[in-house]
């Protein structure tokens, strides 16, 4: 899964640096440098608010996610898996849930 987010990452540097300055050259030689130059920060602020709000809503969709794991024994895995009684033998405090 990591080879396909370096491959993804690369391929869209790789494509932006070349249609970014086509683009622009488009653009300039279209509406002149000022008005280029306008259109080109308005998308770009665009597409940064997009990314916050995409980046907002995973974080939360994240923290409210509980694993499967938290699911099924009602407890998250840094928790202990066995407790001492007092008298040295060891109890264990995971029971499945059967809901």
């Amino acid at each position: 899964m990591q080879a396909h987010k370096f491959f993804f990452r690369t391929s869209a540097s790789a494509l932006g640096a070349f249609i970014g300055p086509s683009v622009s050259g488009i653009l300039v030689d279209k509406f002149e440098f000022p008005w280029a130059s306008l259109f080109t920060v308005v998308f770009e602020l665009i597409v940064l608010v997009i990314l916050i709000a995409y980046k907002v809503v995973e974080f939360r969709a994240q923290n409210n996610r509980q694993s499967d794991y938290e699911r099924l024994y009602g407890t998250s895995e840094s928790d202990p898996l066995m407790e001492s009684n007092g008298n040295g033998s060891p109890i264990s405090n995971r029971q499945p849930n059967t809901r």
